[in-house]
Order: structure tokens, then sequence, then C-alpha cells
């Protein structure tokens, strides 16, 4: 082949995956864990949104800053809501507002209030679903016990069935919806062994990652702890690796 002809391969190569490049979407965490990975993938990056305070209006972005809202939801202020209801202690009115976010088909960021190093309010941009998740397991014992008596039944024939059909896919719903109950945690273990088998160490460290933070690491096994630190220490997430390790 002349030299001519290799040179315009070459460049014709190059423009073709920087055009590929710039027109991926980025993708979340949880849709790396919702996609179906292939054994051996690497699973793709992941783009954490910035959590930064907002300006005066709540409602506006950046011009370097693209993330999903919803205003009608918004409006609702559904995390202000969950608050009110934990404060009255009302867990049928609490943990099913809660399950409903959680169980949300796509998820938003809303704008919540949080304290400042400075001890004063800010407003910063959260993921529904993850504040969803974080007041349900920030529930004080009756409240949480209330939850898993509720979902823990659902989410159980769901993993039974996930791991008769070794169905991945069923197997990261009881995931990424029931977390904190026992068969979300029994889940989310198995998960994280099926990718580390399978060399997607990132996404196995999303999952013990969740583990981990679901139920402190003085609560796991010694074997939980030491696949989590493998798998961190394969993606280069030395700090996890440390907290595994110690």
């Amino acid at each position: 082949m002349l030299w001519s002809s290799r040179r315009a391969i070459l460049v014709l190569t190059v423009v073709t995956g920087v055009a590929l490049a710039t027109t991926l979407p980025l993708i979340s965490a949880e849709q790396i864990l919702l996609r179906k990975t292939q054994p051996g993938e690497a699973p793709a990056p992941v783009a954490d949104p910035p959590p930064g305070p907002l300006g005066g209006n709540p409602g506006d972005f950046s011009d370097n800053i693209s993330l999903p809202t919803d205003p009608d939801l918004q409006r609702k202020d559904p995390i202000r809501t969950a608050l009110d209801y934990i404060e009255a202690k009302d867990w049928v009115t609490v943990t099913n507002h809660l399950q409903k976010l959680i169980d949300r088909t796509e998820d938003v960021f809303v704008s919540v209030s949080r304290k400042g190093v400075d001890g004063k309010d800010t407003r910063i941009w959260v993921s529904v679903k993850t504040e969803a998740n974080r007041l349900v397991a920030t529930l004080p014992r009756e409240g949480s016990d209330f939850y898993k008596l509720t979902f823990g039944p659902v989410a159980g024939n769901m993993l039974k069935e996930a791991k008769e059909n070794n169905n991945i896919e069923q197997l990261t719903q009881v995931m990424a919806r029931f977390l904190h109950t026992d068969a979300g945690a029994e889940a989310t273990n198995l998960l994280g062994t099926y990718y580390l088998d399978r060399g997607s160490y990132v996404t196995a460290g999303l999952c013990f990652e969740r583990l981990f933070n679901r139920d402190g690491l003085p609560k796991l096994s010694n074997l939980s702890l030491f696949k989590g630190a493998y798998a961190f220490h394969m993606a280069g997430d030395k700090a996890n690796e440390e907290r595994a390790w110690q």
C-alpha cells in the first residue's frame, strides 16, 4: 500500500474516533449497574454531577452543567415532604413515599438544603433516588423495621426468582430498589462477586461500595471485605481499598 493511502486511512480513523468520542452520552453509575455487562467487559466511565451550592435560582444551571431535572417534582419538594413524615413518625406514609422515589423509572436531580461547614444552610443538587435511599438508611429503628417488614417479602421473592433463573438483570433490580432489605444486601454481594469474577472491577467496586455503606464495615464478613478490597485495588480506588483493609 502506498504511503499516501496509509496516511489517508490513519487520518480517517482518527477523525472517526474523535467524532464518536464527542457524541457518546455520559452515563451514570446507576445506568452502568442496570445495563447487562458481558464477561470481561470494562464498564464505561462514570461522570459524577457537581454537588456544589446553587445560585440564586435553584432551577438554573451554568452553561457547563447539564443535569436531568423535573420542575413538577421540584415544586412538590419530595425530600422535604419525606422529612416531615419522618418527623411525624408516619412510617406507613414515609416508607411508601420514599419507595416511590426509589422506584422512579428515570432519576432526576432536586435541590435540598444542607448545613455547610460554617453552620449556614445552603442549597445543593442531589439525585432523588440517592437521597431517598439515604433517608431510608437513616430511618430510626422503628421506621427501618417497618420498611423491612413492608418491602422485605417483595424483595425476597424477587431475589429467589433471580437466583433460580440466574438472571443478572433481576438481581440488579433487587439491589437498586430494595438495597436496605436483607434480600437487597444479598443481591448486592452476589452482583459484586459476579462482576469481580468477570474482571469488571469498576462495576464490582460500585456494588461493594454500596454494600460497605449500607451495612458498615464491622458487620461484613472477612470474605466480603477481601473481595471488596481486591475489586477496589484492581479498579484503582485506593481510598475504598484502604477502608476495606483497615
